[in-house]
């Protein structure tokens, strides 16, 4: 829940920046945000795509 919320919550900076102090997405975010942003969604559709396929396990990291 953690990764969905912080990743929601910048999701439209992400694509729009701060319009209202006319920032782009390229000075609020570092390639190392959006690398952090990948990993985290990649582990995300790992956990949905074994619930999906029935292989989930409780013993994550």
């Amino acid at each position: 829940m953690r990764i969905s919320r912080d990743l929601s919550k910048k999701r439209g900076h992400a694509i729009y920046g701060y319009e209202a102090q006319q920032r782009p997405a390229s000075e609020i975010f570092s390639r190392e945000d959006a690398n952090e942003a990948l990993v985290c969604a990649e582990d995300i559709y790992g956990s949905c795509f074994k619930l999906i396929e029935g292989d989930f396990d409780d013993k994550r990291k």
